[in-house]
C-alpha cells in the first residue's frame, strides 16, 4: 500500500504520488511546490535579459538568486517588463560583487504568463543562477 500524499517519513521526506517517489528535505514538507528547476544567468550586455521565459497559464516562483558581477553595474529584477526591485548597486568601490539570496517560504511569485528577467545598467559580465518552480 502506498503512503498518502502528505505522509511524512522519519527522515523528513515526503511522498510524491505523481512520481511515486520520496523527496528528501524539510523544505518540501512545508510547501506545495512543483519540480525544482534552475536557469543560468549569463549576460554581458546592458539592458534586459530574460532568465526564465513566461509560460501561458502558469506562474514562475523564484526561490533563490545567486550571481556575481565582473564590474560596476546596477541590477534590477523584473517580472515581465515590470520592476520588482529597485536598481541594486554592485561591483563598485565598497559595493558587493554579487548576491546570494534564498527567499525561503516567501518566494518571488511572477504574475501568470510572465517571465523573470534582470536588467543591467552597464555591459558587464553577470553570471549565476536562479532556482525556481512552476505552478
Amino acid at each position: 500500500m502506498l503512503p498518502i500524499p502528505n505522509e511524512v517519513a522519519n527522515s523528513l521526506s515526503i511522498f510524491d504520488p505523481n512520481t511515486q517517489t520520496w523527496t528528501n528535505g524539510w523544505w518540501n514538507i512545508f510547501t506545495e511546490r512543483g519540480v525544482n528547476k534552475t536557469a543560468a544567468i549569463n549576460t554581458s550586455s546592458s539592458g534586459t535579459t530574460i532568465i526564465v521565459s513566461g509560460i501561458g497559464g502558469k506562474r514562475i516562483c523564484v526561490t533563490s538568486i545567486i550571481f556575481t558581477v565582473g564590474g560596476e553595474v546596477n541590477i534590477t529584477l523584473l517580472a515581465g517588463g515590470t520592476s520588482i526591485s529597485g536598481p541594486m548597486d554592485f561591483g563598485g568601490s565598497s559595493e558587493p560583487r554579487g548576491l546570494v539570496s534564498n527567499f525561503g517560504f516567501h518566494h518571488i511569485e511572477i504574475p501568470e504568463g510572465q517571465g523573470f528577467s534582470i536588467n543591467a545598467s552597464e555591459s558587464v559580465q553577470v553570471s549565476g543562477l536562479v532556482c525556481y518552480y512552476i505552478k
